[in-house]
């Protein structure tokens, strides 16, 4: 994966037919190659593991300091240049995303979109406006969909959650519901969609923890049911 971090260790490229394995990222020039290469010199290590352990300490740096140019990776504009090369030539979107280590959704999003200015208009429009404070809020989570909050103000804005107001948030969810909550209930980020429980959760925001922060309290989600004493499985609603 490109765009501000670095593509796994080995990617595949054509070469007189064949497929070569290389280790470096893509779109490393040949002096910064030499420049990782040299973070390993004086190794009695063979020449193709000390090229890979180059490449892997240039994506991990283990505490010491590296150049910033080994760190530079290439544009997005670079990106869809290289893919409009490639299909000129005749390569499909899979075969492209295969070649540059990217995923063929990206490949078919960067030739729409090359340098970004449909994204950032499109972002732009579905940003929203802070409850508190007036300012825009972020636009990259879809349509109807911005925070309400800025990220100055959510802060002051978070319920801070004794472990009695958590534990009588369950009691009174399960009084309500007729089941203590599931983690699709209090975690709505890995509910399916239309699952009734988080979208109680979602209408009535603020009104109930959020499961990690149970599970942070008393362990687990579960634990956090056991220790309100309502007991039972969780009901899959």
């Amino acid at each position: 994966m490109l765009g501000g971090k670095v593509v796994s260790a080995y990617r595949r490229q054509a070469v007189t037919g064949r497929v070569q394995i290389s280790p470096w990222p893509l779109g490393m020039t040949a002096q910064r190659r030499k420049a990782a290469r040299s973070l390993c010199e004086g190794s009695d290590m063979p020449k193709a593991e000390r090229t890979r352990a180059a490449a892997t300490r240039l994506r991990r740096p283990g505490g010491q300091r590296v150049p910033a140019a080994l760190l530079e990776h290439p544009t997005r504009k670079q990106q869809a240049d290289a893919i409009e090369a490639l299909a000129a030539r005749g390569l499909g979107s899979e075969e492209i995303a295969d070649r540059l280590g990217l995923a063929r959704s990206t490949v078919n999003k960067y030739r729409r979109d090359p340098d970004g200015e449909r994204e950032r208009a499109r972002r732009e429009r579905y940003r929203g406006r802070c409850r508190g404070c007036g300012r825009p809020t972020r636009g990259s989570d879809g349509p109807g969909r911005a925070p309400e909050w800025c990220p100055e103000c959510a802060p002051a804005r978070r319920r801070r959650w004794s472990d009695d107001q958590m534990l009588d948030a369950v009691r009174a969810w399960t009084r309500l519901t007729g089941a203590p909550p599931t983690l699709y209930d209090w975690s709505p980020a890995h509910a399916p969609a239309g699952h009734k429980g988080a979208a109680r959760y979602l209408a009535e925001h603020g009104r109930w923890p959020n499961a990690s922060s149970v599970a942070r309290r008393f362990g687990s989600l579960r634990a956090g049911v056991e220790a309100a004493g309502v007991g039972g499985e969780p009901r899959r609603r």
